[in-house]
This record gives C-alpha cells, structure tokens and sequence, in this order.
C-alpha cells in the first residue's frame, strides 16, 4: 500500500482520553505500545 495518511488525536474539552491512558501506563508497556509494526 503506497500513499499517505495523518492520524490525528482525538480531543474532547481539551484533553486527550488515549494521553490520560498512555501516561497512566508502566514504562515497559508503554515502548510496547508506542512501536510502530510495519504492515505485513
């Protein structure tokens, strides 16, 4: 798959739901997370 995308976060009164999650998690969960894994 060629071409490209802009993910964008979602938002609401100003605060991140997946932000909230992501900093709330372990350091070692949290690189597990943040990876990016090449399509297949």
């Amino acid at each position: 798959m060629n071409g490209s995308f802009e993910i964008q976060e979602y938002v609401e009164a100003g605060r991140s739901p997946f932000a909230a999650w992501f900093n709330g998690l372990d350091a070692v969960t949290a690189a597990r997370v943040d990876r990016i894994h090449p399509a297949a």
